[in-house]
């Protein structure tokens, strides 16, 4: 069984795909040829047989041009701000073998194409200058060989690996092009096997490939690989049984259990926890699972060591005679007491050998055992202490290190109430978060630093809100943010929401955030054929993309909302019933159910396109995106207006009013 092993991601010495250049940034405003490497690369145009090739001279750099992307924009007068195409990752002006060498922008990128001149500019900014990394990104634009070599090559001391910007100084000897240390060549590392010669390097994947994957050697796994392990640590008490979670996750895991990854050596095994922890003994010897209680906390032990997790190939109709006895076992539950701490600390010491994969289902606060928490907002917090979101004990986050050493990965599935807490950010260890005032800051000084260092020489940019092309975005984004619930001050929703839109926030790559912030809304009245764009040879629905407020919302229209992590369905009350009918398949607008999830497959264009669509979307994510169908007079209807970020709510201003304050805040 192979293993994928670490995952190498380069930066380009002289101006690489951030734009950067070790031995200076170019000026903001213009991109300057990058200097020419003092030590050949094994690249196309570097080192070739045995010798060193030489040089070109130096060239004068091109006379300074403003860029595109600096051009200003009084975004006070832009109506529609937004474009109706989606937000691509810019990039910078790159030779061309530079842009070959280096990684697509979706895997990897800086959040600045053009680097200010200074440090202190920056400073002014208040931008970050950081770089956006997605290892294992499933995308045609990429190009990832997977390479097994004898020796993985890597500096000596800063343990960088080798890659295509690093300098040969002779044939015994390569440079790091971070550290700048020199490094040992190892022996026949410029040994063709396929030509049968040596002298040149330039074979080697590595070398010519910004990202690669390597087949991981024993020396860097920490056992051999094992075979794919589940473990399921499920809370039955009351709030689960009651709700029905229980027979929903039942039902689920035996649809799914055939689709588990793996292979014939797949594990499982099943431990529930309330003021008790119970484990089940699943071999397939046994004639029906047998439940083992342990009932102490403070120092639990493994039962039975070799009879909890099990072979799912040889005990799967065991374990699908659990998974249906399972829920009524617990069905006169009244228990509010929760040990998840312990059923964790037991599961890890389970799997401590063999490693695996916990998946957690839970909905009571943990409250007994080591790892008990308090309710936060029994204690009467305020607002502010509330949007302290600091964990309440370090017990969470030492078993996820420990389990971490023993490559054992635990998911939580946590589902809670506006009255029943579970204090998410303890369990889920997510690093605290400041408030928003910092963000207004930054389109401010990014606005007054973009005119006094840039604007100031252009014609047209005297306007008091004056951002250039690639910023001009920036306010409605940083409002955005301002609305979302990690930022807000609302109580619409308990900690246990906002802690769990952090986590998400860290988590999601950087196209899936940008529609988490900013939803895109699309008119599926409206879509036809003419929507559809040829991409890398795939025909692909791309309709215009609409700025999210209520008067792109017409009386007749039908409109679909990607908001990251799922889609939400907008049917307006005066929409004609043929597009109702071709849609949702029902005769008129009173007709929809008011929780559908799901749209029926039709014969006819409208709902062809629209379904193709959903799979669109769906396909472009990792995780499966839920779709909920909402009426304008339905009881959903202010999880979609929520989303309306241009307009006025509760929790915010709107977009103009916001563009005046940072106006008003520019003349202070």
């Amino acid at each position: 069984m192979s293993h994928t092993g670490t995952h190498g991601m380069y930066m380009a010495e002289g101006g690489g795909s951030t734009g950067m250049s070790m031995a200076g940034p170019p000026p903001l405003g213009h991109m300057t040829a990058p200097p020419p490497n003092k030590y050949p690369h094994s690249g196309p145009t570097g080192l070739t047989g045995s010798t060193l090739q030489p040089q070109p001279e130096p060239q004068p750099p091109p006379p300074q041009q403003v860029l595109p992307n600096i051009q200003p924009v009084n975004v006070q007068e832009v109506r529609n701000i937004l474009p109706a195409t989606p937000i691509t990752v810019s990039t910078p002006l790159l030779p061309q073998h530079l842009r070959d060498l280096n990684p697509d922008p979706s895997v990897f990128c800086s959040t600045m194409s053009t680097v200010p001149a200074t440090s202190g500019l920056l400073n002014k900014m208040k931008l970050p200058f950081a770089i956006h990394i997605h290892p294992f990104k499933d995308s045609k634009a990429r190009e990832c060989p997977v390479i097994n070599p004898s020796t993985i090559v890597r500096c000596r001391v800063c343990r960088a690996y080798i890659n295509p910007f690093v300098s040969f100084v002779d044939q015994k000897h390569w440079r790091c092009n971070f550290c700048f240390r020199n490094n040992i060549v190892p022996d026949n590392y410029d040994y063709n096997p396929q030509s049968g010669k040596s002298g040149d390097h330039s074979f080697h994947q590595e070398l010519r490939h910004s990202s690669v994957e390597y087949i991981a050697p024993s020396e860097y796994m920490v056992r051999p690989p094992q075979p794919s392990v589940y473990f399921f640590v499920i809370d039955v008490t009351y709030p689960t049984i009651q709700s029905g979670l229980l027979d929903v996750f039942c039902a689920t895991l035996l649809d799914c259990i055939n689709k588990l990854p793996g292979d014939s050596r797949t594990m499982v095994g099943f431990l529930s926890f309330d003021h008790t922890l119970h484990f089940y003994n699943l071999k397939p010897s046994q004639a029906q699972p047998q439940m083992l209680v342990v009932s102490d906390l403070e120092d639990p032990f493994i039962p039975s060591p070799t009879s909890l997790l099990v072979n799912l190939r040889e005990s799967k109709e065991l374990v699908k005679s659990f998974l249906q006895d399972f829920p009524r076992m617990f069905v006169d539950q009244r228990n509010l007491q929760s040990a998840l701490g312990p059923a964790l600390a037991i599961t890890e010491k389970l799997l401590h050998q063999i490693g695996g994969r916990i998946t957690v289902l839970m909905s009571s606060l943990p409250n007994v055992g080591p790892g008990a928490l308090k309710v936060k907002e029994a204690t009467g917090a305020t607002k502010m202490d509330q949007l302290n979101m600091s964990a309440s004990t370090d017990f969470y986050k030492k078993l996820a290190l420990d389990c971490s050493a023993q490559q054992i990965a635990v998911d939580l599935f946590v589902f809670s109430s506006k009255s029943q807490s579970i204090d998410l950010m303890t369990v889920s260890t997510v690093a605290k978060f400041s408030s928003g005032q910092a963000l207004v800051n930054t389109v401010i000084d990014a606005t007054k630093a973009y005119r006094s260092n840039v604007a100031s020489t252009m014609q047209g940019a005297g306007a008091k809100l004056t951002l250039p092309v690639s910023l001009r975005l920036l306010p409605l984004f940083i409002l955005s943010l301002l609305k979302n619930i990690a930022f807000t001050l609302s109580n619409r929703q308990n900690t246990d929401c906002r802690s769990a839109t952090i986590s998400t926030i860290l988590t999601l790559p950087l196209d899936w955030l940008i529609s988490f912030f900013y939803p895109k809304l699309y008119a599926l009245h409206t879509l036809s054929d003419k929507d559809t764009v040829d991409s890398d040879g795939e025909e692909l629905l791309a309709p215009p993309i609409l700025q999210l407020s209520a008067e792109k919302l017409t009386r007749y229209g039908v409109f679909l909302m990607d908001y990251g992590t799922g889609i939400y369905i907008w049917v307006s009350k005066e929409a004609p019933a043929d597009v109702i009918n071709n849609i949702f398949g029902v005769p008129h607008f009173g007709a929809i159910p008011e929780s559908m999830t799901s749209l029926p497959l039709l014969e006819n264009n409208l709902n062809r396109l629209t379904n193709s669509l959903i799979c669109q979307l769906r396909l472009s994510r990792q995780h499966f995106m839920p779709l909920l169908v909402i009426r304008e007079d339905g009881p959903h209807r202010l999880l979609f207006i929520n989303y309306l970020i241009d307009d006025k709510t509760e929790d915010g201003t709107s977009y103009y009013e916001f563009l005046s304050h940072i106006s008003r805040q520019l003349t202070k």
